[in-house]
């Protein structure tokens, strides 16, 4: 999921109205997004032995119900029904067209190698990294409005770029959430009231905004 919001954010910033592209704070965050698409993507994978290959191809009949992914319609995924669907187990046509999707398996007993281990600290350092090289994107992108104000000797934004960068400051936050939730699970001690960052009592109760705040939008997956 980060990729692709990574990837999208690169792809808007290079083709804002008014030529405010060309900037150069705009063009220094759309290269931090960029980078950090291209090492998430290029990340070295774990090597895993053939018993932990094994747990992780689990029939379907040993994986939890999943629901509907609320991120996307119920048409998304049409296109492939025979694919797997269900990140390491089988998929199913029902799950298909109903947009479910899965980024677990339920395993039981499974003693994770320390190369596995390993390969989760080495991820969420590079999680970290992105998230501090990410910090002053706020700042870039008003330096970046800014030097468009001076090059177009004007005072004033139009309404296309002001939507624009109020719905770039909500898709942020999206990708910071997803960033500090995986952090969090792999680096703060167990709390009885929280998975992560997430209070499991809100997760119960209302779960549909928390939701909506680490998807992107359906018209934008292509």
């Amino acid at each position: 999921e980060l990729p692709v919001h990574l990837a999208h954010r690169a792809k808007e910033l290079d083709k804002l109205p008014h030529n405010l592209s060309s900037t150069p704070s705009i063009q220094k965050v759309k290269n931090w997004y960029a980078q950090s698409f291209e090492e998430l993507i290029n990340f070295p994978p774990v090597t895993l032995p053939p018993d932990i290959i094994a747990a992780l191809d689990q029939p379907d009949a040993k994986v939890p119900e999943s629901t509907s992914n609320l991120s996307v319609d119920e048409h998304h995924y049409s296109a492939s029904s025979g694919a797997n669907r269900n990140g390491g187990g089988r998929g199913c046509a029902s799950q298909s067209r109903s947009g479910a999707r899965r980024y677990y398996v339920w395993t039981t007993n499974t003693e994770w190698p320390p190369e596995v281990h390993d390969y989760n600290k080495r991820f969420t350092r590079t999680l970290d990294a992105i998230k501090h090289q990410h910090d002053p994107t706020v700042m870039t992108v008003a330096q970046g409005v800014l030097e468009w104000k001076q090059g177009a000797r004007t005072q004033c934004i139009g309404l296309d770029v002001q939507a624009w960068l109020d719905r770039f400051y909500m898709l942020r936050i999206s990708i910071h959430f997803l960033i500090s939730q995986h952090i969090a699970l792999n680096t703060l001690s167990a709390h009885p009231e929280y998975i992560g960052i997430i209070c499991a009592r809100s997760v119960r109760t209302r779960p549909a905004p928390l939701l909506s705040v680490c998807r992107d939008p359906p018209r934008r997956r292509k």
